[in-house]
């Protein structure tokens, strides 16, 4: 008989990862496109969204998966809350609070017009 939880979350941890893999490989070809530093592309919302949001469902399958002990339960799960406020809660409040003018200015978009 196939377990289902199982296959639901060790697809949680899989998903997490390929979403991980995805953000890193974008941000990579970008750095060399652009002749940007990888370093600063990290710091972009652009990284750090879907890299938490990545983590967040690796700690998750992890945790609900592989974890035996309630201890272990515990730390993955803890874990998972902190990349859900690092980079989801936190990102959304960091970017989404400067002015327009300003995010503007430390993307280097200064004086482009939208399309």
């Amino acid at each position: 008989m196939i377990d289902w939880y199982l296959v639901l979350t060790s697809a949680l941890w899989i998903l997490g990862l390929a979403i991980v893999l995805a953000a890193f490989s974008y941000h990579d070809w970008l750095a060399r496109e652009t002749g940007r530093r990888r370093r600063e592309l990290f710091r972009e919302r652009s990284w750090v969204i879907p890299f938490s949001a990545g983590m967040l469902l690796t700690c998750l399958g992890f945790g609900l998966s592989e974890g035996m002990r309630w201890w272990e339960r515990v730390l993955w799960l803890a874990l998972a809350a902190s990349f859900a406020w690092h980079g989801i809660v936190d990102g959304w409040l960091k970017w989404g609070s400067r002015p327009r003018s300003q995010a503007a200015a430390e993307d280097g978009r200064e004086g482009v017009v939208p399309p």
